[in-house]
């Protein structure tokens, strides 16, 4: 949560501060030219907060979804092969083996439905799923201080089960990430609607900008995700690298909101006063 917040002001005070100064100059302007520039730039940067703003409100709250959805799935997995051992359908080791398998698939099913962005952070936290093996030699270290071949027949059956529990526990700190996440999106979702409904009040043509700040913010959502996911099959960001998919995301929304801001003013151009 506190790295989305961070980008999103960064791309804002970023962009603010680019409009300050002349092109090609490096100098301020002055008089009339200042404040027609200050304008503009005041413009560039709330464009640019509300394309960051309506790129990360929306993928926060969906990645917040899609974490849920995750945990939901292993939970109900988890007391089905539970109930499935005690029931002689399963032995813990077969059931084990279905637990760790379910788990790394929701994983990989639900990263692919994750923006750049977390899916980077994710990865960070952990690149891929753990096997069996390195499961059953964690939580036999963990239970009796041993490898896992040096375990009784009750003792290796402890640690299957405990590893079929485990597979439905989530993560504390990530899901109170999630959490964070899904408030942050909702607020910055409403702060690029807000944006967005200033500039409507203020149009003399409403429909047309209606149409206009529409066209923004699904650039920005789009503009995000699309340089995000390139930044990283490109290489230009390692996978695991969220802060670097984050920038690129970034960089991606306001480009594509100042390019379709562009396309749509010359397409439908203000009424002229």
């Amino acid at each position: 949560m506190t790295l989305v917040v961070g980008l999103v002001t960064a791309s804002f005070y970023a962009c603010a501060m680019s409009g300050f100064i002349v092109p090609g100059t490096g100098q301020a302007p002055s008089g009339r030219d200042a404040q027609s520039g200050e304008m503009q730039a005041l413009h560039q940067a709330l464009e640019s907060l509300q394309a960051t703003a309506a790129h990360f409100g929306t993928t926060g709250q969906t990645d917040a979804r899609v974490r849920m959805e995750y945990q939901a799935m292993t939970r109900k997995a988890a007391q089905d092969l539970l109930a499935a051992v005690q029931r002689g359908e399963m032995t813990p080791a077969q059931a084990a083996q279905q637990a760790q398998t379910l788990r790394n698939s929701a994983m990989e099913m639900m990263r692919a439905r994750t923006s750049p962005t977390m899916l980077a952070y994710a990865k960070s936290l952990k690149e891929q799923g753990k096997t069996l093996t390195e499961l059953c030699e964690k939580y036999a270290g963990k239970l009796y201080a041993k490898p896992f071949a040096q375990l009784g027949e009750a003792e290796q059956a402890a640690v299957w089960l405990h590893i079929i529990r485990q597979s439905g526990q989530p993560n504390a700190l990530v899901n109170r990430q999630a959490m964070g996440l899904r408030y942050a999106g909702r607020a910055l979702f409403v702060l690029s609607l807000a944006i967005a409904l200033s500039d409507i009040m203020d149009a003399e043509d409403k429909p047309r900008e209606v149409a206009h700040q529409g066209s923004l913010m699904a650039a920005g959502v789009a503009g995000g995700y699309l340089a995000g996911a390139g930044a990283v099959s490109l290489g230009v960001c390692a996978a695991t690298a969220p802060v670097c998919v984050g920038a690129a995301a970034i960089v991606g929304a306001m480009a594509l909101a100042f390019g379709t801001d562009w396309a749509f003013s010359s397409l439908w151009p203000k009424p002229a006063r």
